[in-house]
């Protein structure tokens, strides 16, 4: 009542402001992810899990996410409001805040399980068993995900994070994909028929090649449904597509820009 005359008589509120802040109830922060290496969340601090390691690859680690993430999430939301209500040591609610950042973080477990994958890890170690919880299973997943990106070098991390953060490409386009068609492009026809995932692809560029002497094509038409083969079949690698695709099919537009060049 005292701050409220004085502000009422004299414009200086600075009193009643102090009064309203000491009584005012502060909400709960926002819980605050616990960040590793090139942003990526973790979880906290704690002793090496105990139990039984089973080795889990990084596709079965993306099914288990897909089926027990959004429950876990629940459960650690769920978990937080119980220690807070139980007026829980600050240690504990501060754990259970870093660990629903974590599991509500956009680079949490799932996009480290792709980003170990880009990495060429192809499992984990975690303890998981059938009595778990949706939260307790994300929680051993995620600390096998955080053993393998804490064993990386710092430098490929912040690479594959660049790579992962570049636009999204069209539907069915992969950063494998992309790396298999420019390799196809890059090497020699000799090196595409000694890789098995090239040789295919090549086969089509030479049958292309062949179709065109067999017309009597001059050997400058030739190299030229030679290179636009090859990036029409490099388009088709991109894209994951099959790459059974009919010579003829292929090789027709070639034949419009063979007309076309010679009318003009």
């Amino acid at each position: 009542m005292e701050a409220s005359r004085h502000g009422f008589l004299t414009g200086d509120h600075r009193g009643m402001a102090a009064v309203l802040a000491a009584a005012a109830v502060r909400r709960d922060l926002a819980p605050e992810a616990r960040i590793g290496p090139a942003g990526i969340a973790m979880l906290p601090k704690r002793a090496p899990p105990e139990g039984q390691r089973y080795r889990v690859t990084l596709t079965k680690v993306r099914e288990e996410l897909e089926r027990y993430l959004p429950a876990a999430r629940q459960q650690a939301a769920e978990r937080l409001r119980g220690l807070i209500k139980e007026d829980a040591s600050s240690s504990a609610i501060a754990n259970a805040r870093t660990e629903l950042a974590y599991v509500r973080h956009a680079k949490g477990p799932v996009y480290q399980a792709h980003l170990l994958t880009y990495l060429g890890v192809r499992q984990v170690d975690a303890v998981i068993s059938a009595q778990q919880t949706p939260l307790e299973r994300v929680r051993e997943i995620g600390a096998a995900l955080g053993v393998q990106i804490n064993a990386q070098q710092p430098a490929q991390l912040q690479r594959a994070v660049r790579a992962l953060e570049k636009p999204v490409l069209p539907p069915g386009y992969s950063p494998g994909q992309e790396r298999l068609a420019a390799a196809f492009l890059k090497n020699t026809p000799e090196q595409n028929h000694a890789d098995p995932r090239l040789a295919p692809a090549q086969a089509i560029v030479d049958a292309a090649m062949q179709t065109a002497r067999d017309r009597g094509e001059s050997g400058r038409m030739v190299g030229t449904i030679r290179e636009s083969t090859r990036q029409l079949v490099a388009d088709r690698i991109k894209s994951g597509g099959t790459l059974d695709v009919e010579i003829g099919r292929m090789t027709s537009a070639h034949s419009a820009l063979r007309d076309k060049d010679r009318t003009r």
